[in-house]
């Protein structure tokens, strides 16, 4: 890889070697069975799949009520697909938020000698830190709601260096609509709005 990552081929195998680890940490890490997916998060793939919302009384409680499209996607994968499968899968989609920070860390850092080995350790560290570890292979959705807001980063900073105006534009747009939709799929995307709304009920 040499002092530099020049070109999109090296850091293409970055990205790469981040989300295949990612996947294989989740097999090594072990099944999910995580407290929310007992309460909730199994029942909402199911009732949103299966159209039971307006059937079923709340049986989830106040779990009932968030949305179920991430928690849809989870049910599919936990009822129709070999466990380990899903379970690699899984890490391996929670993988592309190293991938995407070691791609952040790329565009910020400066291209000097060693900015390439810097940024593949910030990638690391991304992909190993407490958050990412307890996270992995999860379906808690923390670390894959987090995907688009990361992408609309990224969106961002490839944004402001076009020229046409009308095209930046077209870029930030994108980029809200994205950090947008991560705080759709979970309120925790919104530190502010869910810290209260989760700490008022819990102090």
């Amino acid at each position: 890889m040499g002092r530099r990552l020049p070109g999109l081929f090296p850091e293409a195998v970055v990205v790469a070697l981040l989300i295949i680890g990612s996947g294989v940490g989740s097999l090594v890490l072990g099944q999910d069975i995580n407290t929310d997916l007992c309460r909730y998060h199994f029942y909402n793939g199911y009732a949103f799949v299966h159209g039971r919302f307006e059937t079923d009384l709340v049986p989830a409680a106040l779990g009932t009520f968030l949305n179920p499209v991430l928690d849809s996607l989870h049910y599919l994968g936990i009822s129709h697909l070999p466990p380990r499968l899903f379970g690699f899968l899984l890490g391996a989609i929670q993988g592309l938020n190293p991938a995407i920070v070691f791609l952040l860390a790329r565009r910020l850092l400066d291209r000097g000698p060693g900015s390439g080995t810097l940024a593949v350790l910030v990638g690391v560290l991304a992909a190993t830190g407490p958050t990412a570890h307890s996270s992995l292979g999860t379906t808690m959705g923390d670390t894959t709601v987090s995907i688009p807001f990361l992408v609309a980063l990224l969106v961002v900073l490839g944004g402001r260096g076009i020229p046409d105006q009308r095209a930046g534009t077209t870029a930030f747009l994108g980029a809200g609509i994205l950090a947008g939709a991560s705080f759709g799929l979970k309120l925790t995307m919104g530190p502010s709005s869910s810290s209260w709304f989760w700490g008022d009920r819990c102090a």
